[in-house]
């Protein structure tokens, strides 16, 4: 375990995820631990995490844990590993399903999905 603080990022994807942990990297944290359910998305991001904190002269050490968070069956699992890291310093909840349709008209055991995951 390090001393160091911890970013986690619940919801780890293209946009505001993976953004938000470059950012970190860049100025904050020393440990970054993604999670997604798209584990090669996972390698990709981490790639590009890692990147960041070095063109920031840091030396960032990510963790990809592939989870889907709204399987409270895996949950527990991941959430384990990410306290055996370290000391949590942020946790930034990014997690959601993403797809055009008119509220209106979805179904509502689509909308029950939706609240499972955010």
């Amino acid at each position: 375990m390090s001393s160091a603080p911890v970013l986690v990022v619940l919801g780890s994807g293209p946009g505001i995820g993976i953004s938000t942990a470059k950012l970190f990297a860049q100025r904050h944290f020393g440990q970054i631990a993604l999670v997604s359910r798209n584990a090669e998305r996972l390698e990709n991001d981490k790639k590009e995490v890692e990147q960041a904190g070095k063109e920031a002269g840091k030396h960032v050490e990510v963790h990809t844990l592939p989870t889907n968070i709204g399987d409270l069956d895996q949950l527990p699992a991941t959430l384990a590993k990410i306290q055996k890291l370290g000391p949590l310093g942020c946790v930034f909840y990014n997690a959601a399903r993403i797809r055009s349709s008119d509220i209106l008209m979805t179904p509502v055991e689509e909308l029950e999905e939706d609240f499972k995951v955010a």
